[in-house]
């Protein structure tokens, strides 16, 4: 655990067992602490590789895809909240915009004036 990530032990053992020097300890009480602290907690979501955090919130998710898919009216399936949390969404089309600078006020002003023209 310590390879890994050693900040989130330091914070998980300070967050639940009050522990800011875990080094004062001895190896096997550590080892045991660490074993012990929850299942989302900072180092054990990373070395599971879990962005999230816990297994509720998956589980919300999932039964909300499937509420929604009992729901759906349309061509394939509703988007998926589980893979929009884990960010595996296709991206949507962005429209592109064109965007203008202005090197002076008076520019900016000349071209405000112009789009109110055209507006009219």
């Amino acid at each position: 655990m310590i390879a890994v990530d050693e900040n989130a032990l330091i914070c998980d053992f300070a967050e639940t067992y009050n522990i800011y020097d875990y080094r004062s300890l001895p190896v096997k009480l550590a080892a045991t602490y660490s074993a012990g602290l929850r299942e989302n907690s900072r180092i054990k979501m990373r070395l599971r590789g879990d962005t999230l955090g816990d297994s509720d919130r998956s589980l919300m998710a999932m039964i909300y895809d499937a509420l929604a898919m009992l729901g759906w009216i349309g061509d394939g399936e509703p988007p998926s909240m589980l893979k929009a949390m884990y960010g595996e969404l296709p991206e949507a089309p962005t429209a592109t915009k064109e965007i203008k600078s202005f090197d002076t006020p008076e520019d900016y002003e000349r071209a405000r004036k112009e789009m109110i023209e055209r507006r009219k």
